[in-house]
């Protein structure tokens, strides 16, 4: 947790080092299988769907959130990090601009899907839950603010919200949706997550 990766676009599984930092597609490979890389070029990155011997079901959900874009008209909300206290919240991806309730984008679907499963009542279904792999875009050169992420824990989502926001350029208001997310503490099992 807090570590830096170099995350770059095209950047190779097989190498471990990048610009002399962990390459971030090297840890989320999967060894000997030939499966589709878990890109964070949004702040919501749902993996696809997989088949499962419990059926359909959706492994992992990645998170960036990108403080230094925050109250921008890209980005019009403010994430909020406490991983003190292991407590995230997220705001969804819907924006001014976007037509339809909160779950028309597929970041805010993914989640609003996701949120049936973290809050099931059985425990059978919320085994099924996509854990949240979180990560915070760094700079970690002067004016260079993109290629590198860090590592701010898996988590579930503890609360969803519907909300109702306001853009500061055009002062129109957007429904959107913000979660409370717990970061799971892993020390038990020596901070590793079992991908599987």
């Amino acid at each position: 947790m807090l570590d830096v990766f170099r995350y770059a676009q095209g950047a190779s599984s097989v190498e471990v080092v990048l610009d002399g930092y962990p390459n971030y597609h090297h840890l989320m490979a999967s060894p000997g299988l030939q499966a589709p890389k878990l890109m964070l070029e949004r702040g919501i990155n749902p993996s696809a769907l997989v088949t499962a011997p419990e059926g359909r079901r959706r492994p992992v959900i990645g998170i960036r959130s990108s403080p230094w874009k925050a109250g921008q008209r890209s980005n019009p909300w403010h994430d909020e990090f406490d991983l003190d206290h292991g407590h995230v919240r997220y705001y969804g991806d819907h924006k001014p601009g976007t037509t339809g309730l909160p779950g028309a984008t597929p970041g805010n679907r993914a989640l609003l899907d996701a949120w049936n499963q973290h809050a099931a009542t059985a425990a059978d279904e919320r085994s099924l839950a996509p854990p949240l792999l979180m990560f915070r875009s760094r700079t970690v050169r002067r004016g260079v603010v993109k290629g590198h992420v860090e590592f701010c824990g898996v988590a579930v989502i503890e609360r969803l919200e519907y909300v109702v926001q306001r853009d500061t350029d055009s002062g129109r208001s957007f429904p959107n949706i913000v979660l409370d997310l717990a970061v799971l503490d892993l020390a038990e099992s020596g901070d590793a997550l079992d991908m599987r």
